[in-house]
């Protein structure tokens, strides 16, 4: 209780700000009483348990804090126009490599899988179907390094509409659809979830930007993509829990439980947890993609990891701050958090006006206080490639020629 009691007073204070800080915070809340719905609650039973969730908080706030002024923006700052076109093309192209591959994927595999749970759980079976797929394997590989690009691909997409290009910006949009449609393949939710969660918060960043013009095309699109992202959720949820396999109560309580588990588990490992780190084990997915092109394969994988230290919760989410803990340390976690917040710090808005770059690399900052609810994405390799492709870009704008 004390969790939402927090944020629910923290959103009282800088509602006027009508800023991104509210809409995580929000998103908080929403997700904690998801928990309190489905009484998927942690035990409080002990010191350690109270500290948890204190510590939970803390993170969470520092984190979520500078986005108090992501918010009121009205112009995009462009310093160089040609530079910015050439990037679009390239990511574009890019990007719709990576959702051609990936919708033939999502084609073959849905059409051949008849138990939804068992491919999604037994790797086995998941090998079976995909050796029935005639495309080679190593394309999805390939379509999840370039769906990183997806990221970037949305932040054209609000970019075009605030030039009121509306064609280009649909065809961003289109493009951006390869991070959704990459897990769709092994009917995961939580990409669908992440990019609706994206798209909400780049239009409440650029909400004020945009004419009633752009806001009547923007309603349209966002009432058709956001309502296709739901059915399919919806047609993955009711086949994965509609038979009482997973949850007792059906589809209805592993909609609650997906929405607020992160809570329940965080703060129960949290409050089990001994000091020790993982040295980054979790979250070295990119290195360990890249270092797999010289045949240098890590002693185990996220998987076997997350098995060996959590054997009853490492296919659930965990959330954030337990994840950065107990990969990390506890000091670590805290200077990740400083760093965090001073990156954020460095790119937010001035007196209405954001950076092009900024604007681009939103998708990518904003999602990691929102793998609470997602998952875990710094043990994908396509969040590492997307933070690597941010400094990239950074250097291709900042280099003149």
């Amino acid at each position: 209780m004390f969790f939402i009691i927090f944020f629910i007073l923290y959103i009282i204070l800088i509602w006027r700000s009508r800023s991104i800080s509210v809409i995580l915070a929000l998103f908080f809340v929403i997700s904690v009483i998801c928990a309190y719905l489905s009484n998927y609650l942690p035990s409080i039973n002990s010191v350690e348990s109270v500290l948890s969730i204190l510590f939970i908080v803390i993170i969470l706030f520092n984190m979520i804090l500078p986005y108090v002024k992501y918010g009121k923006v009205t112009n995009i700052y462009v310093p160089d126009s040609k530079k910015i076109e050439t990037l679009s093309r390239i990511i574009l192209v890019i990007n719709f490599f990576a959702l051609i591959v990936s919708a033939s994927f999502v084609i073959i595999v849905w059409s051949s899988v008849t138990e939804y749970s068992l491919f999604k759980g037994q790797r086995n079976y998941q090998q079976d179907i995909f050796m029935m797929v005639p495309i080679n394997t190593k394309f999805l590989t390939l379509s999840s390094f370039f769906s990183s690009t997806s990221f970037f691909s949305l932040g054209f997409h609000f970019y075009y509409l605030y030039c009121k290009k509306y064609k280009r910006a649909i065809l961003f949009l289109i493009a951006s659809l390869s991070m959704p449609l990459r897990m769709l393949v092994y009917f995961s939710r939580s990409a669908l979830i992440l990019f609706s969660f994206l798209y909400i918060l780049y239009l409440i960043l650029l909400f004020q930007s945009y004419n009633k013009a752009t806001l009547k095309i923007i309603k349209r699109i966002a009432i058709c993509f956001i309502s296709l992202i739901l059915i399919v959720f919806m047609i993955i949820s009711v086949n994965r829990f509609s038979t009482g396999e997973s949850f007792d109560s059906g589809t209805l309580a592993g909609l609650l439980d997906y929405g607020g588990q992160w809570y329940k588990h965080g703060v129960e490992l949290l409050s089990n947890y001994h000091l020790t780190s993982l040295n980054g084990e979790l979250s070295d997915s990119f290195i360990d993609w890249v270092s797999s092109f010289f045949n240098a394969k890590p002693d185990l994988t996220n998987v076997e990891i997350r098995q060996n230290i959590w054997p009853n919760h490492y296919y659930k989410f965990i959330g954030l701050v337990t994840i950065l803990t107990y990969d990390f340390g506890v000091i670590f976690t805290i200077l990740f958090t400083l760093l965090y917040s001073y990156i954020v710090y460095l790119l937010m808005p001035r007196k209405g006006v954001i950076s092009i770059f900024s604007l681009l690399v939103f998708g990518v900052i904003v999602t990691l206080p929102l793998m609470n609810f997602v998952g875990n994405y710094m043990e994908d390799h396509m969040y590492g490639c997307a933070v690597f492709t941010s400094i990239i870009i950074y250097i291709y704008l900042k280099i003149k020629f």
